[in-house]
């Protein structure tokens, strides 16, 4: 018996532990800003690919960017600003760096945006079958 209170205490104390971040997620009244950055194309494939299918690949970084942006404010984990208002900053710096090489440039262009937070992702193309995130 006592062993069976046991493991009924202790499956529930972790289920309990496992549930508290989302409810403490869902209790926040205002989320953290952020500013979520276009993906960006880490492509080891651009020697071979078509004008074609660049212009695929960049629309479907495009897609999954506004992907992203949808699903944070969907589930209101985070308040999501648009670059708009630091778009000539984001476009210098994309002339020198990728966003995600640029080691520290992300916080320039937060300040810039007032925001919280910086998102910041990319994939990786290794070959046409074979892409990373």
């Amino acid at each position: 018996m006592r062993r069976n209170f046991c493991k009924t205490f202790l499956v529930s104390a972790c289920l309990a532990a496992s549930l508290l971040p989302m409810y403490a997620v869902a209790q926040l009244p205002n989320p953290k800003s952020a500013a979520v950055m276009d993906f960006d194309l880490v492509n080891e494939m651009k020697d071979y690919d078509s004008a074609e299918v660049t212009a695929e690949q960049e629309n479907r970084l495009k897609m999954i960017s506004d992907e992203l942006r949808r699903e944070f404010t969907q589930r209101d984990l985070y308040r999501v600003v648009d670059n708009a208002k630091a778009s000539d900053l984001i476009a210098k710096i994309k002339v020198t760096y990728n966003l995600h090489e640029c080691q520290g440039c992300e916080i320039e262009i937060g300040k810039a945006l007032e925001v919280d937070r910086i998102v910041i992702a990319w994939v990786q193309k290794v070959s046409n079958l074979i892409l990373n995130l």
